[in-house]
């Protein structure tokens, strides 16, 4: 008597140094993100346009790492201080990218449903 067991294959691969950057720089973009929306002002800001401060980091978690990278770049860009202005666009920008991305995973679902049918 056998046992008979089927096993896929392990494979490895080397890592570049530059998808370890990437991956890290990543990491650190969502970082400053999740910085900004723990500032008190931020989430008033938010609460006041709407938006659940919890929501907006799981929608900050739902960004590609090219998104946070943007995202994160626009806010070192701003004056030191951060003036009230600034801070409202950043807050209009998350919401737009937050709402893009709901609306696209909305029409993703209906497309899997109506294929479903």
């Amino acid at each position: 008597m056998s046992l008979n067991l089927h096993l896929p294959d392990a494979t490895a691969a080397m890592v570049g140094t530059g998808a370890v950057v990437d991956s890290a720089q990543a990491q650190q973009d969502r970082s400053v993100l999740h910085a900004v929306l723990e500032r008190q002002e931020v989430q008033v800001q938010l609460v006041a346009l709407g938006v659940d401060p919890r929501q907006a980091h799981v929608r900050v978690n739902a960004l590609s790492d090219g998104e946070a990278r943007d995202l994160a770049r626009h806010m070192d860009q701003m004056p030191a201080g951060g003036l009230l202005a600034s801070s409202v666009v950043l807050i209009g920008v998350i919401v737009l990218v937050s709402f893009l991305i709901a609306l696209m995973a909305a029409h993703l679902d209906d497309r899997d449903k109506a294929l479903r049918y």
